[in-house]
């Protein structure tokens, strides 16, 4: 029985100093970010700690797509109430396509 341990090749070196990976997957907003956005983004990470990723989503959906988030979390028990069935299902109906 013979055993061989191989030492891997190092990583090709590229120029660029790998020790900072950490620092480009975090998020940060932009420097022309309004101020209360700034505030949010400080709250949110600081003191309730989110991981960055949710910070990402947050920080990256536009205010029209918050909207309709909010609005299918209030009108989903609306629909079900009513029997309507699932939203996705309310346009069809609604516009006759």
């Amino acid at each position: 029985c013979l055993i061989v341990a191989v030492k891997p090749k190092p990583p090709v070196k590229d120029g660029h100093d790998n020790d900072d990976d950490d620092e480009d997957l975090k998020f940060q907003l932009p420097h022309s970010s309004s101020r209360w956005k700034k505030r949010l983004y400080s709250f949110l990470h600081d003191k309730l700690k989110l991981p960055d990723i949710l910070l990402m989503i947050i920080f990256t959906l536009s205010l029209k797509a918050w909207v309709l988030i909010v609005m299918w979390f209030i009108l989903a028990p609306v629909a079900h109430r009513w029997d309507l069935g699932p939203l996705g299902s309310l346009p069809p109906r609604l516009f006759g396509a």
